[in-house]
């Protein structure tokens, strides 16, 4: 099974401190492919940049998902922010970046693992199969 990873499930994944650590885990482990838009790799190096993490360590986690052979980068389109775009509401532009990662998975007919119960209603709305 191919899944899109929204950034909070691959940071659950990564770190052991997180709440959500061992569900997380348990989740892309079932699945074959992982589908990282580059947009959720930026938000990654965001979070690792204010982690605390040397930059050894945080290179470290960096390459740990670069090099995981589950892992597919892929670009996020012009075509992916312009459908983001048509479904943000005024309230809902401090999360771009979600609605972004969640129309990249709509337009690839491919699932969504995420933990953002905001984000997991939206998916509901336009249809896209968020795994839980």
């Amino acid at each position: 099974m191919r899944v899109v990873l929204d950034t909070n499930a691959l940071i659950y994944y990564l770190f052991s401190d997180q709440s959500l650590h061992k569900k997380a885990r348990e989740l892309m482990n079932r699945a074959s492919f992982w589908v990282v838009p580059d947009l959720v790799l930026h938000e990654l190096i965001w979070f690792l940049k204010g982690s605390g993490l040397t930059k050894e360590d945080a290179m470290e986690v960096l390459l740990l998902v670069l090099t995981d052979r589950r892992t597919t980068l892929s670009q996020v389109t012009r075509e992916d922010y312009i459908e983001a775009i048509s479904l943000l509401s005024e309230e809902s532009m401090k999360n771009m970046e979600d609605v972004v990662i969640l129309t990249f998975a709509a337009r690839r007919s491919l699932p969504l693992l995420t933990f953002d119960e905001n984000l997991k209603k939206l998916a509901e709305e336009i249809g896209v199969y968020v795994i839980i």
